[in-house]
């Protein structure tokens, strides 16, 4: 079954980067309040582990048709620090061949700080069960996460997550979705696509949702992933 990438467009698929295999993915989100930038990385290390770095939040602006990175390192308007560099690290346990439980999470620091305390360190932890049905041609996942101030622009709090891919042309078209779910900074629902035009690549495109409560914005999402999504 020709199943995306390794994560949805927020939510981690535990698809994870196989044995010296290299995983990169661009997100550009377009919202009413903005244009921002994630940078995801991930190295496979085998036994369905991986490890990576990820750059976040970061925010682009224009003064004088110059473009500005946008930048911020303070608790007090309760948005997150941007932009983050973090570590991450995933792994997968398979019971049975169609279900997958993973551990993973990211922990890091804003690099345009000067001074950093304990209380700078942004920490994004989950769980996630990933469950394939081939009759359908659909994946679902379900699970929750923890994360603090500096990731979520909130108070240490829990949250769900869900997503579903679902197989529309083998290799080729994926109808995609994910929430996370609460009233922080990260939580939105988007549904959406991906198309493969080649079996490196894949192009995804979605519309944000604000979960309910959070006073998120709405805007387009676009993802640009590159992987050897063959060898699925």
């Amino acid at each position: 079954m020709g199943f995306a990438q390794q994560s949805l467009f927020n939510v981690p698929s535990i698809s994870v980067t196989k044995k010296n295999e290299i995983f990169f993915q661009e997100q550009v989100n377009v919202t009413f309040a903005g244009t921002s930038l994630n940078f995801n990385t991930a190295y496979g290390l085998g036994k369905d582990f991986e490890l990576g770095i990820n750059v976040i939040g970061v925010g682009v602006d224009f003064d004088k048709n110059v473009p500005i990175l946008l930048t911020n390192s303070s608790s007090k308007d309760q948005t997150p620090y941007s932009p983050l560099v973090m570590m991450t690290g995933l792994k997968a346990i398979s019971i049975g061949e169609h279900y997958k439980i993973g551990f993973g999470g990211q922990v890091g620091l804003n690099p345009t700080q000067n001074n950093f305390t304990q209380n700078d360190v942004a920490t994004f932890d989950y769980i996630n069960n990933r469950v394939e049905i081939p009759k359908l041609n659909l994946m679902l996942c379900a699970g929750a996460y923890y994360s603090n101030l500096v990731y979520l622009g909130q108070r240490d709090q829990f949250g769900g997550m869900c997503g579903f891919e679902l197989v529309i042309i083998e290799h080729k078209f994926l109808l995609m979705g994910d929430w996370i779910i609460g009233t922080n900074a990260v939580s939105v629902a988007v549904p959406g696509f991906v198309y493969h035009p080649h079996h490196n690549i894949a192009l995804s495109g979605g519309w944000q949702i604000p979960s309910p409560g959070s006073g998120n914005p709405q805007g387009f999402v676009f993802e640009l992933t590159l992987g050897n999504f063959s060898s699925k």
